[in-house]
């Protein structure tokens, strides 16, 4: 009798590649090949396999107001010096519109200025485990800020294990390392740790921000290591979960240009934005009534490019600034957004001067009156 055990996700890729090492012939040269295919920055030195004399890997360990970790190695060399590695993971899910290190990035950033953001964006996480660290070793010097208002490590006992482990690793000699696997290929997620996570944005929004000692690792070169060497759950889990780490192909926003024609379940439309997970069109096969066109919010999985053949009619186009068009409400109500005009208009024969124009609301004017301006649907104007 056979028994084949595989994982789901990233998770299942974690453990496996944790159990290939656990019962390699020789498990420290094994941790050793897994820890060099990660892009350290900082000072950082490739451990040799001859200086590990132990090591302990916990796997999905929970840390309270600090999250969760995908996996913590902790390794003691003969010579008495300690390693931390704190690894998080992440991957694209079986959909051509997954996540780039980039479209992480943008929703850390826009979480930081205040959008509603996630504690599993990888960017919190990453910060929340330097933080860990800060606090284990200042102790009673510790620092909350946004993304960690409490900063407690709580009562659960295994998690204060946990704490107390990591701990009698660390020590101030810069020994402490951060790393992130994602669906991205290597050459971009060099590109960004070279650049974007240089930013000084991000520290002027979060004094607390460290991003030393970082390191990335690809999903493709996992896949590609495990494929010529010895890594038999790791090469079985990757294939199980085929399209679900990493894909081959670039996000389909990526091929969805903005302002072109595409394909939303094989019928025509335009597209007037796109982002991470959705985006703006305005179908091509809906009759307009003479009046500019209303977008309509799909998921950007859902779509396809198109091809060069143009549908008949006019292609979507904003107001022109400048221009004087009637308004009509078309029955819709609320008629306007929120900084309408205080007093409404009468519906069919309000005449408004565009001032700023754009595809959902539209900024105008009264003839006459410059300076007062209040905002309509855009697709409430007539065209003609």
């Amino acid at each position: 009798m056979s028994i084949e055990l595989l994982g789901y996700s990233e998770r299942g890729v974690i453990n496996a590649i944790c159990e290939d090492i656990h019962h390699s012939a020789n498990p420290r040269q094994k941790l050793v090949e897994f820890l060099s295919w990660f892009t350290f920055s900082g000072d950082h030195q490739k451990l040799a396999v001859e200086d590990i004399k132990n090591a302990t890997i916990l796997v999905e360990q929970g840390f309270s107001d600090f999250g969760d970790l995908d996996l913590l190695a902790l390794i003691e060399c003969d010579s008495g010096r300690k390693h931390s590695f704190l690894i998080e993971a992440k991957v694209s899910n079986d959909t051509n519109s997954w996540l780039t290190v980039e479209d992480r990035w943008q929703e850390f950033k826009q979480q930081l200025a205040g959008a509603i953001g996630s504690t599993s964006n990888l960017f919190v996480q990453l910060h929340r485990k330097v933080r860990l660290v800060a606090k284990l070793r200042e102790e009673g010097r510790f620092s909350t800020d946004c993304l960690i208002p409490r900063g407690s490590t709580g009562t659960n006992r295994v998690v204060n294990k946990a704490c107390s482990k990591l701990k009698s690793y660390l020590s101030n000699d810069g020994n402490v390392w951060f790393g992130a696997v994602l669906p991205d290929e290597q050459p971009k997620l060099d590109s960004f740790a070279a650049n974007s996570l240089r930013s000084t944005s991000v520290a002027d929004a979060l004094p607390t921000w460290c991003a030393q000692q970082w390191g990335f690792l690809s999903w493709h070169v996992v896949a590609k290591n495990v494929n010529q060497n010895e890594w038999p759950r790791t090469k079985a889990t990757l294939d199980w979960n085929e399209g679900q780490i990493y894909r081959e192909q670039s996000p389909i926003r990526y091929a969805i240009e903005k302002n072109a024609l595409a394909l939303l379940n094989s019928r025509p439309v335009f597209v007037v934005d796109c982002g991470s997970q959705n985006c703006q069109v305005i179908r091509l096969d809906e009759p307009d009534g003479g009046y500019f066109w209303k977008p309509t919010k799909v998921r950007a999985a859902d779509l396809t490019p198109g091809d060069s053949r143009t549908p008949s009619g006019d292609l979507p186009h904003l107001p022109t600034s400048g221009a004087t068009y009637v308004w009509d409400s078309r029955g819709e109500f609320p008629a306007f957004p929120s900084e309408g005009p205080p007093g409404g208009l009468p519906d069919g024969n309000s005449v408004v001067v565009v001032k700023r124009p754009s595809w959902v609301t539209t900024r105008v004017r009264l003839p006459g009156n410059a300076s007062d301006t209040f905002l309509v649907y855009t697709h409430q104007l007539r065209r003609g």
